[in-house]
């Protein structure tokens, strides 16, 4: 920028005579005298196209001429655009110059800042064709309409610009936001329309890179949870996870780590096959988890002449048979059905001495490859519980961190 900065033209303002100075490379086509606030075209011996009267300079951090690097380029601010909806919101965006990048635009509205450059390989005649969209696919990234198309007018205007812009001027906007603080935004000027790639950027990093002095930096307007959660940073947030992510994820891991280990803390209390009716005593030395009663027959037919029944002491806690259950709970409400060879009871047992009795409703005569096998573990997590509530929360926390990117 050093060569660029001995290479400045000066020239005189053709209707005050004030001194100006040219910045920007050959495609400059107007300038602006900060004295007369005149618009002068370059292409036509500096002849005054209009005059901005009565116009106020609102209050930016950033002056023309100031210089500094955006993205590790080094850019100097040579013009000044100032934009004003019908809502009265307002903007300004500064036209950049790099010798060897061309131009850009730095955009200000309330403190934020965002880095523009125009765009040739959108497909604008597809965006048009589908009636402007309100979603769009650009260089492997989506982009969401923001909202619907607004419209703004030239307020002010100062320094050197590529193009004539007078005030009362309007332009059309079509807004699309997408990830990592990137946004497109489509432009439309009389039957010209331009679409421009937008990247936010951190406030202190500019204003430390253009000199900007203390007194003039702004800061952009907090919501809730700025207030909140106080960022050190654009790019230190963008690699974290909010609290409530890393909450999220950290029951997410202790949920995981109990189904691997449902698979290894069970305990096996009765493992017995027999063709014959029995009675078995065990005792459960933990209530923290559920306890499983397993029944399998060889066939439907010898499952259907089984009743087992558990005691505590002598007193009958459980019963279940081909017809009936005891006790009628809401944890039980049917027994096994038709054609069923097998049955599984999950039942919350506490600790203590207990006595499991099959009994055969019909004597009939089994063979020895014809048993009734019967299984009792304690210290069981019903995966039935764990496995969907272990699903819900890896997808609240696949949503959560979407909306939070």
């Amino acid at each position: 920028m050093s060569s660029e900065k001995s290479s400045l033209k000066a020239i005189k303002c053709t209707n005050c005579a004030a001194p100006l100075k040219l910045l920007g490379g050959g495609r400059i086509t107007t300038i602006t005298c900060e004295y007369c606030n005149s618009l002068l075209d370059m292409n036509d011996e500096y002849k005054v196209l209009v005059q901005f009267k009565d116009k106020y300079r609102p209050i930016v951090p950033f002056t023309l001429g100031m210089q500094g690097k955006i993205k590790d380029i080094e850019w100097m601010i040579i013009g000044w655009i100032v934009y004003r909806t019908q809502d009265k919101e307002e903007w300004s965006e500064f036209f950049l110059y790099s010798p060897l990048y061309g131009y850009a635009w730095l955009i200000y509205e309330e403190g934020e800042l965002f880095f523009s450059k125009r765009v040739r390989d959108f497909k604008l005649r597809e965006w048009i064709e589908k009636k402007k969209s309100k979603t769009i696919f650009y260089q492997k990234g989506h982009y969401l309409a923001k909202e619907e198309s607004y419209s703004a007018k030239i307020h002010f205007v100062q320094g050197e610009l590529s193009f004539i812009a007078k005030a009362g001027d309007r332009v059309q906007y079509w807004d699309y936001v997408g990830i990592r603080r990137k946004s497109l935004s489509i432009e439309k000027i009389d039957n010209e329309i331009e679409v421009y790639l937008n990247e936010k950027l951190d406030p202190q990093i500019i204003y430390k890179s253009f000199k900007v002095k203390e007194k003039d930096q702004i800061k952009a307007k907090q919501d809730l949870i700025d207030k909140v959660f106080e960022e050190e940073s654009l790019d230190k947030t963008e690699k974290s996870f909010s609290f409530f992510n890393i909450w999220m994820l950290n029951l997410v891991a202790i949920l995981f780590v109990a189904i691997i280990l449902s698979f290894f803390i069970n305990t096996t209390l009765i493992n017995e096959s027999s063709t014959q009716a029995f009675s078995k005593e065990f005792t459960i030395s933990s209530d923290t988890f559920i306890s499983t009663i397993e029944l399998k027959a060889p066939s439907p037919r010898i499952l259907n002449t089984c009743r087992l029944s558990l005691y505590q002491s002598k007193k009958k806690i459980f019963a279940i048979d081909k017809n009936s259950i005891f006790p009628y709970t809401k944890d039980f409400r049917s027994t096994w059905e038709k054609g069923d060879d097998e049955v599984l009871i999950y039942i919350k047992l506490a600790k203590g001495q207990y006595r499991l009795q099959l009994e055969r409703t019909k004597a009939t005569a089994l063979k020895n490859n014809q048993k009734i096998i019967i299984i009792i573990q304690e210290r069981v997590m019903r995966l039935f519980y764990i496995v969907p509530l272990f699903i819900l929360m890896l997808i609240m926390l696949f949503f959560t961190r979407r909306r939070n990117i």
